[in-house]
């Protein structure tokens, strides 16, 4: 066995399997960070709320700096203006005398 085995470290569900990767919606994802908020304030660390509701501590972490504070509705929102501000713009190739800023 290498070191990359040694190393290797398996992160395991509530019942103790592995995890499998999942990707949620926003509105699931800000669903689940209220979850996570409820067995707190029953007493729970971070670590096993999060392993309640199925994700790592870091998943949990990561998704509270992007989605907390938001409700489902202002993430529709946020979803909409990223796939806007995704989309190349193209009224240059139609009005090429404009120039771009």
């Amino acid at each position: 066995m290498t070191m990359a085995h040694l190393n290797h470290k398996l992160v395991l569900d509530a019942q103790g399997g592995p995890m499998a990767k999942k990707r949620h919606t926003a509105e699931q994802i800000i669903h689940l960070l209220r979850e996570v908020e409820i067995h707190t304030s029953e007493g729970k660390t971070i670590a096993q709320a999060a392993r309640q509701i199925g994700v790592t501590e870091q998943t949990y972490y990561r998704s509270r700096k992007e989605y907390g504070g938001l409700t489902t509705g202002q993430s529709k929102r946020l979803k909409e203006l990223e796939k806007e501000n995704g989309r190349p713009s193209v009224w240059w190739l139609i009005f090429p005398w404009i120039t771009r800023s």
